[in-house]
């Protein structure tokens, strides 16, 4: 017979039973029940159940009988479950309603303890961290980022296809023994598995976005993307104006063939074009103070070409020997191809402005205080290859309620280099060689001439265990250790993880409603190393230094989670107090996007901080979420300068912004719930910046400004799958809306980065690179 431990009995639509496997169906989407068929029983614990999905196998059978256990699900259709130490529920429909760009992965920037200064890229900084120290996988498969971009303009499109998502896990720290080697965070992505036809498609002024997912058969299921992008409208609002050309491609599929319920292979394909050209023809620029207002005039001539090509090919085999077993075996092929190649010249003009409130030039130029030409060139090519092999268990011992997970991998990188890159800059001629008259050789700003090519060979095994601790309190500990092996310098480390977590009030009832609330505390921490990439062996010169040591970090989280109801809707606070003790630094300097490492491991540093997050619905049926971090991070480096070993003061980290909030707030009409509105607020504190790299030893009073931004979107949803019109040609729309974006609605001047340019005196002034300015978009989506 069939019973349950809940007084509400689910909708259960099919119990079969093939080769002793249970199979069973399920449509209503929220399932809390025991079923049990005869005496003898196994259990099994389901972490969620989704809308008409068949679960299989369920669990082995002794003789005629079985006992099934299904969790308390809060799994709803068409949703994304983003957990970790920082975990909420939010549908998936309201990622389309966010205002962005487009990039894949501008959802984390929106997670406490995340920031990033530029709203055209799609990297991001963790609790002090640099772009580089993120680790990102999509099924499995660990994705990488360019190597060569510069600015984010360049940078394309990310990866992570956000129409594909089906749910992600989010690590801001203490992350893991399965998951690799890097020191501040992890994205973990999974894509749909689909079970129906569902599609999809949207348009805007900057791209087009389409996707289309279908399981034709019982054994066979396919998912496929398809993104264009072309900002130059957005671009068109930079200082710098000319002929911005870029295209950005992407296209993905996950092909899936399930020939029983024990094997499923997979098949995960992509092939991403971001083509970049632009050729520059003017910039003014005004900058400085109310006491002294500065203007940049330039005229430029020349092109600019970037091209970022990558592939991955990855298949997976998965066997299950019984429900409480999975192998699974994980390969991957990533390529890319990347050139930078740019030759651009320009004279330029820089004065002072007329600041004289009562005079008839206010605001222009009053007097020329430098001029000079500067040309920068570049031929730079880099291509990788990176082969990934890996072996993933997971095993449930029923008895004891204890989860084993382990993971061996070998990975295989190969780069071919070659970097041509100098720089000269003339105020005056100032870069005539002096006291030689008769020798007209040019003194260049900057010079780099190098090639090599590099192989490395990475072992990599990983072993962790969930078991159950204080039954009373829900309380679980996380023990586990990784241990690499890396060709390239032969280096071994060691990396033991742990987290724990309970629940204090578990089974307490706290109200008259019967509701059951929830107060998880956990702490979680360990021993991390992030071995050197490409990137962190190429010195400011172009000189590759492949002994280079790993970088290491040690992490110790407290964070609490407080579920909570106010206006009869649930609520959920989330707190973290952190620290990280960072030992074999290597010192770098950022270039709006593109970090310049010094190639060696001469400094130490810390970072802490308070991540706080409040999530929930606000406003009746739609999510929204307030976060606030506060973060100190600092750094002390070791270096010989005449001959003289030299310690510096303890100096801030280039990613030290002290202060980072985010908003991301829905309403809509009380009288018209067909109209809503969507705003995301971004506040991230200044941060120091180095106008000349080789200065990066010493305490800098130059600051990048604050980042402070404002994007809002207003949509109609035109109809939805239960308020659509009754065309026949309308039949299998379910839902569809239009929006109107106002990015930068308060037109604010962020800066990136600054250029240097000299006067007559040859002083050096930093000119701000400013991004995007305010403008409009108008989206329409269409969901089948």
């Amino acid at each position: 017979m069939i019973t349950t431990d809940q007084a509400k009995k689910p909708m259960i639509k099919q119990l079969i039973k093939i080769d002793s496997l249970f199979y069973i169906t399920d449509n209503s989407g929220m399932v809390c029940t025991n079923l049990e068929i005869g005496r003898h029983h196994t259990s099994i614990l389901i972490d969620s159940f989704e809308q008409n999905r068949t679960y299989f196998p369920i669990v082995g059978v002794q003789g005629d009988t079985v006992k099934v256990y299904l969790t308390a699900s809060i799994t709803q259709y068409n949703a994304i479950k983003l957990s970790g130490e920082q975990n909420l529920l939010f549908n998936k429909i309201t990622l389309k309603f966010i205002p962005s760009f487009g990039n894949g992965t501008d959802f984390v920037k929106l997670m406490p303890g995340v920031f990033s200064q530029s709203e055209l890229t799609s990297q991001y900084n963790v609790r002090g961290g640099n772009y580089d120290e993120n680790l990102v996988y999509v099924n499995d498969i660990e994705i990488y980022r360019p190597q060569l971009v510069r600015t984010g303009q360049q940078e394309g499109l990310s990866f992570i296809n956000p129409d594909l998502i089906n749910n992600i896990k989010f690590y801001p720290g203490g992350f893991e023994a399965i998951y690799g080697d890097k020191l501040s965070s992890v994205l973990d992505v999974k894509y749909l598995q689909p079970d129906s036809f569902t599609a999809g498609f949207s348009a805007g002024l900057m791209g087009v976005n389409a996707f289309i997912a279908d399981k034709p058969s019982e054994k066979v299921s396919y998912l496929f993307g398809a993104r264009y992008r072309a900002n130059n409208y957005l671009l068109n609002s930079l200082d710098v104006k000319g002929q911005y050309n870029p295209r950005f491609y992407d296209l993905q599929g996950v092909f899936t063939y399930k020939p029983n319920f024990r094997w499923t292979l997979s098949y995960l394909g992509n092939l991403g074009l971001n083509l970049f050209s632009f050729v520059p023809v003017s910039q003014t620029t005004r900058f400085g103070t109310i006491n002294r207002a500065l203007q940049l005039s330039v005229a430029y001539a020349g092109l600019e070409q970037m091209n970022y090509i990558n592939g991955t090919n990855a298949i997976s085999i998965s066997f299950k020997p019984d429900i409480n077993t999975e192998i699974k075996y994980v390969g991957s092929l990533f390529n890319s191809l990347e050139n930078e190649y740019y030759t651009v010249r320009g004279a330029y003009d820089l004065g002072e402005l007329d600041n004289n409130l009562g005079s008839d030039n206010f605001g222009k130029k009053a007097l020329t205080i430098g001029a000079g030409y500067f040309i920068n060139h570049a031929r730079n090519d880099l291509q990788s290859y990176v082969v990934n092999n890996g072996i993933i268990g997971k095993h449930f011992n029923q008895l004891t309620k204890v989860k084993t997970e382990w993971r061996i991998d070998y990975k295989r990188e190969a780069f071919e280099d070659r970097v041509l890159e100098w720089k000269y800059n003339d105020s005056a001629e100032v870069n005539i060689a002096p006291f030689a008259p008769n020798d007209d050789s040019l003194n260049l700003s900057q010079y780099q001439n190098s090639s090599a090519n590099l192989l490395n060979n990475q072992w990599s095994a990983a072993l962790q265990k969930i078991i159950p601790f204080i039954k009373k309190y829900e309380g679980a500990l996380n023990i586990g250790i990784r241990g690499t092996y890396r060709s390239l310098g032969n280096h071994y480390f060691f990396s033991p993880r742990f987290r724990f977590t309970c629940n204090p009030w578990a089974n307490r009832i706290l109200d008259s409603s019967n509701t059951h609330k929830k107060l998880q505390l956990n702490i979680n921490g360990g021993y991390y190393y992030q071995p050197a990439y490409y990137r962190e062996m190429r010195n400011l010169a172009g000189v590759l230094n492949t002994d280079i040591l790993p970088q290491k970090s040690i992490h110790l989280t407290l964070g609490v989670e407080y579920f909570f109801h106010i206006w009869g809707r649930k609520f959920k606070y989330t707190g973290d107090i952190y620290g990280k003790y960072l030992d074999d630094i290597i010192p770098y300097a950022i270039e709006n996007v593109r970090i310049r490492y010094f190639a060696i491991n001469n400094g130490r540093g810390y970072a802490a901080g308070f991540d706080n997050r409040i999530y929930g619905e606000f406003i009746k049926n739609l999510e929204s979420w307030f976060n606030l971090a506060f973060l100190t991070t600092k750094e002390q480096f070791t270096y010989t300068k005449d001959g003289i070993i030299t310690t510096t003061p303890w100096l801030r980290r280039p990613t030290d912004a002290r202060v980072v909030g985010s908003i991301f707030f829905q309403d809509d009409l009380p009288n018209n719930k067909t109209f809503r509105m969507s705003m995301m607020l971004t506040f991230a504190s200044s941060v120091p910046f180095y106008f000349i790299e080789a200065n990066r030893y010493t305490a800098t009073t130059n600051k990048i400004p604050s980042y402070q931004r404002v994007d809002i979107g207003f949509q109609k949803l035109i109809f939805t799958a239960e308020k659509r019109p009754k065309a026949k040609w309308l039949s299998q729309v379910e839902n569809a809306f239009i929006s109107l974006d106002v990015f930068n609605l308060l037109g604010n001047n962020n800066i990136i980065s600054y250029n240097i340019f000299k006067d007559y005196a040859n002083n050096y002034y930093g000119v701000p690179n400013y991004l995007t300015g305010r403008r409009l978009n108008l989206r329409l989506f269409i969901g089948f």
